[in-house]
């Protein structure tokens, strides 16, 4: 990742690891997409909240182009790949935001297994209530990735507001403990499948 990015505001938090499906039709960020594309480069994602710009974000990179329309829209998938916080913000003369910006890591802890496992216990919990299975492919991906609560979370119903306090989170033990106790809570609101679509369809990760 670079010092100086392109951002694309969204209603919207790409977790590392995560791919997502995008619809681009705003003239100013087909030009942004298409400069990417360009010079081989992924741009930022933050959450716009409450009208304003998240401090922090999402470096992504565009892992496949699916249509272009003869308009220049575009549908492609990303895939985040580190965090950043934000330290300076502009528009350029195409119309679009870059950013000056920092990467953002995690501190360096030890990640605690027991809480790694009773993070995906307390979700397998909630997907036996649902009587509800996923692919193979998703659990595959969780047991391959480092960060386990950022692929748990993709598919779990968060707000947006909680999806950018677990991405703001600096350590995967305080991410685990924060999923935990949102997990327990809603296990004992599930009265129905009613939840399912929440919870399994209603985020639009790719796994």
């Amino acid at each position: 990742m670079q010092n100086n990015i392109p951002i694309f505001p969204l209603a919207l938090v790409v977790f590392p690891n995560s791919s997502y499906p995008l619809h681009i039709f705003e003239p100013r960020y087909i030009k942004m997409l298409n400069h990417c594309l360009e010079d081989e480069c992924g741009f930022g994602i933050v959450a716009i909240i409450d009208d304003d710009f998240a401090k922090i974000g999402s470096y992504v990179k565009i892992t496949k182009v699916i249509k272009n329309f003869e308009s220049g829209e575009m549908d492609i998938i990303v895939t985040g790949t580190e965090r950043f916080v934000i330290s300076n913000l502009e528009q350029n003369e195409d119309g679009y935001f870059v950013a000056e910006v920092e990467t953002y890591d995690d501190e360096y802890i030890s990640m605690d297994n027991e809480l790694m496992d009773e993070m995906i216990f307390s979700f397998q919990k909630i997907i036996d209530k649902l009587n509800f299975k996923f692919d193979d492919g998703f659990w595959k991906k969780l047991e391959a990735v480092n960060l386990k609560s950022f692929k748990l979370a993709e598919k779990s119903g968060l707000t947006i507001e909680q999806q950018q306090e677990l991405l703001v989170m600096d350590n995967e033990n305080k991410r685990a403990g924060y999923l935990i106790k949102y997990f327990n809570n809603l296990y004992t609101q599930i009265e129905d499948n009613s939840l399912v679509q929440k919870i399994v369809m209603g985020d639009g990760y790719i796994n």
